[in-house]
């Protein structure tokens, strides 16, 4: 082992701090990870993020059909919600209205479907029904021989929790023949029922006539389905979009996610901001999620030769330009509207800020930094090694941030496309990791 592989093992394996431009460089300890949950108005950990019509988009389904429909996505999380504390406040899918949309999203399943099915098998993930309470299983799924599975009436499937069950991203639903999670199991099993939109046909090889009452199975799931399509088409927190710029009109920490109660503020660019820290997590729990991660990439890491491509609309470059102005264009305030909305420069992005128009540019030093700010960092003196970090928490001096196109090691620095990924870190200084200012949507 060389010395340059010597060293990236020790920092990679004890975490230990790095020196960047006479700043401390850090991992993530428990200490300042508590630091800013408590501290940061807007970076919550772990969460659930809310969606809209700019992250998720309405399919093309029925609404009472087996695909996912051609509805608002938001409204549906939030229909979802509303009719699960309706129909039983105790239930264990409470406040996953988003989680179950994404998850239907993924594999062209109607949620309506999945929230109906667990009505009917588990009255909503009722705490007491006895499925729940062993295998997490509210959808009275079957386990096949060497899956995980709890021994009852049946060999049933079992989920470590009942949300596992309804979110594709957790890492126990990755790669599992015949699918992990709830909506990627009926996928897979029942395929050709649902691309020909027939719930009875699903419902009667789902709920065979020889163990259920299959009529009146399929009864009750038309019944709250289009309970369901009314609470979205009616409901009270619809979504504005009037147009590709708009967010959520309603609450950005709502489906599962629960604010921290110290953001008071309810202006638009608060909106913007949470819906791109939110987003800026989820795709880092995407690819932490898959195999070779290791914490940062590394031989083998088979997704980071593509995983960055939606990004940079399939152009094999350095992206971590790209992955900002993604990030932001999913959040649905891009950082360049017109003609199209993919930023690949950093200097452009700075520019941009520059003009003073929907973004701003504030040079270091005298500017804090808040959640969704763009770190811009100038490792020399040309802007062909420059990069950006997206803030997703600030606390003291602290600033965690979370970026594309990021190498092995701490801090994460640009490297080659095809071997690198999105990481987060964060440094004790407002400047730190060669910080020269920042771009923000305020």
């Amino acid at each position: 082992m060389n010395i340059r592989k010597l060293l990236l093992f020790i920092i990679i394996s004890f975490f230990i701090p790095v020196i960047i431009g006479g700043f401390n460089v850090y991992a993530i300890s428990q200490t300042n990870l508590n630091s800013i949950y408590g501290d940061s108005i807007y970076y919550e950990p772990n969460q659930t993020c809310a969606t809209s019509q700019n992250i998720l988009n309405a399919g093309t389904g029925a609404p009472n059909g087996a695909q996912f429909p051609n509805l608002n996505p938001t409204d549906m999380a939030n229909a979802i919600n509303a009719w699960i504390n309706q129909e039983n406040p105790k239930s264990e899918l409470s406040g996953l209205g988003s989680t179950i949309v994404a998850d239907g999203q993924h594999s062209n399943i109607n949620p309506f479907l999945i929230v109906s099915i667990a009505k009917e098998e588990s009255s909503l993930a009722d705490p007491s029904d006895f499925n729940v309470q062993h295998a997490n299983n509210s959808f009275g799924r079957e386990a096949s021989p060497g899956q995980p599975s709890f021994q009852g009436s049946h060999l049933w499937y079992k989920w470590s929790s009942v949300k596992a069950s309804v979110d594709y991203t957790a890492p126990e639903n990755q790669n599992v023949a015949g699918g992990g999670d709830i909506a990627s199991y009926l996928k897979d099993q029942y395929s050709s029922q649902i691309t020909q939109q027939n719930i009875t046909a699903l419902m009667e090889a789902y709920a065979p006539p020889s163990q259920n009452n299959t009529a009146q199975y399929v009864a009750n799931i038309n019944l709250w389905t289009n309970q369901l399509i009314d609470l979205t088409l009616n409901g009270s927190s619809a979504t504005s979009t009037s147009n590709n710029s708009n967010v959520s009109s309603s609450s950005a920490c709502g489906g599962g996610m629960l604010c921290n109660q110290n953001n008071t503020s309810n202006n638009n660019t608060s909106n913007v901001r949470q819906q791109v820290v939110c987003i800026a997590q989820q795709e880092l729990s995407l690819w932490q999620s898959q195999p070779g991660y290791t914490p940062l990439g590394g031989p083998g890491f088979i997704y980071a030769a593509t995983g960055y491509l939606k990004y940079s609309q399939n152009s094999q470059e350095e992206w971590c330009a790209d992955f900002a102005s993604w990030v932001y264009n999913q959040a649905g305030y891009p950082i360049q509207p017109d003609p199209n909305w993919r930023v690949a420069a950093v200097q452009m992005i700075q520019s941009i800020g520059e003009k003073n128009q929907n973004f701003h540019w504030h040079p270091e030093p005298g500017y804090t930094p808040k959640p969704g700010d763009l770190a811009i960092h100038l490792y020399g003196s040309t802007y062909a090694q420059s990069h950006v970090n997206i803030v997703v928490g600030v606390s003291g001096n602290n600033v965690t941030m979370i970026g594309g196109d990021q190498g092995p090691g701490l801090p994460p620095s640009p490297g080659t496309p095809g071997q690198t990924v999105v990481s987060e870190y964060t440094v004790n200084s407002f400047t730190g990791d060669s910080i020269i200012g920042y771009v923000s949507p305020d």
